[in-house]
């Protein structure tokens, strides 16, 4: 797996960030969707971890969430450049354990993601969150070679 950034745009030239192309279920938008949430927010959807869950950036908070419906908002990180150093460790560290591993060596390797993620971004690493169920997933064996 390799690491890549890309610049995304919002159509009126207002927002620019700089991604991630991909990781995994997410992936990069090709542009940046300016969207209303929860109180009329303002959300600029950047990318997405399937057809239906977008990726986002808080643009009062400077939070990086996800959702599928906006009354039910997932935290990723607590800045698009925490998103962007979570994404590049845990890409550098990819294959996480090789398809004969057993239990412990995911439980292994899911301590380390943790730590990364910790590390990075502290704030990220909480109940019900992107990276902490991302790290469940590791846990289960579903990350290998």
């Amino acid at each position: 797996m390799e690491f890549d950034l890309v610049v995304v745009n919002d159509l009126e030239g207002e927002v620019e960030l700089e991604v991630p192309v991909e990781f995994f279920a997410y992936e990069a938008s090709d542009f940046i969707e300016r969207v209303s949430g929860i109180g009329g927010r303002s959300f600029a959807r950047f990318g997405s971890l399937n057809v239906e869950v977008g990726v986002y950036l808080d643009e009062q908070s400077g939070d990086v969430v996800s959702w599928f419906d906006p009354d039910n908002v997932t935290f990723v990180n607590s800045s698009v450049g925490k998103f962007v150093e979570c994404v590049h460790a845990l890409t550098e560290a990819f294959p996480y354990y090789s398809k004969e591993s057993d239990l412990e060596d995911w439980e292994r390797a899911a301590v380390k993601i943790e730590e990364a993620i910790r590390k990075i971004d502290p704030a990220a690493y909480r109940e019900e969150s992107f990276w902490c169920e991302f790290r469940w997933d590791v846990t289960i064996g579903e990350y290998h070679e």
